[in-house]
């Protein structure tokens, strides 16, 4: 058996991705965008790389007023995003075996051009990131059929406590899976599909009718 040593360096995974720049917006049909936009690769992060996200996040956020960062705070949450974003974003046009970044003055560059990292194409890319990070991870998570009808359940109620305390895959996952059961009950009530048994509808007045009809008979074999 080989040692560790001994194993093949492999290349890092890559996903096409798209930076929306100012005048793109969404298309609602297709959830891609309309207007201007770059493209650009993602890559997981490798464990040294995360290890200097934490770092970076903490420096980040102390320097900002929080003495002791933790996860959940805002700032240091933003951080995180940050630094990830340097890291993972790749430029789409280099060799899969020498990736150049995107962003080559990292975080610095990012944070200088707020015209386009907005808070919320910061946040669209970094939930990219984070979802193809989670899919490539031997350690995914998976759900049984009880949790997942018990997340469901609760989630309709309007409680937020399954989205707050899961990854972004497992909410992908939880979504996609929604969203195809409701297009399958939508196409189980299509006027086009063919129904197994006769639909008929009994109007009110000839429905009550019946039903005292019945009433009667049921009256005269008990007497």
């Amino acid at each position: 058996m080989p040692k560790f040593s001994e194993v093949a360096a492999g290349v890092r995974a890559r996903r096409p991705a798209t930076l929306p720049l100012p005048g793109a917006v969404p298309d609602g049909e297709t959830g891609g965008w309309t207007g201007p936009t770059v493209p650009l690769h993602l890559r997981a992060l490798a464990e040294p790389e995360y290890d200097d996200v934490l770092e970076f996040a903490l420096k980040f956020a102390k320097k900002r007023g929080l003495e002791n960062p933790e996860d959940g705070d805002a700032i240091y949450e933003r951080g995180k995003m940050l630094q990830t974003l340097a890291f993972a974003c790749i430029n789409a046009d280099s060799p899969e075996e020498d990736p150049q970044p995107f962003f080559d003055e990292g975080v610095p560059q990012i944070l200088a051009r707020t015209d386009v990292m907005t808070p919320e194409v910061i946040a669209y890319l970094y939930e990219h990131q984070q979802i193809m990070q989670e899919e490539v991870s031997p350690l995914r998570k998976d759900m049984t059929p009880s949790e997942f009808m018990i997340a469901a359940a609760e989630t309709a109620k309007g409680n937020l406590a399954f989205f707050v305390n899961t990854r972004p895959g497992m909410r992908w996952t939880f979504v996609r899976i929604l969203a195809s059961r409701y297009i399958d009950s939508l196409a189980n009530r299509s006027p086009s599909t063919p129904s197994s048994e006769p639909q008929t509808t009994i109007p009110s007045s000839e429905s009550s009718s019946r039903s005292k009809n019945r009433r009667k008979r049921r009256k005269g074999s008990n007497g």
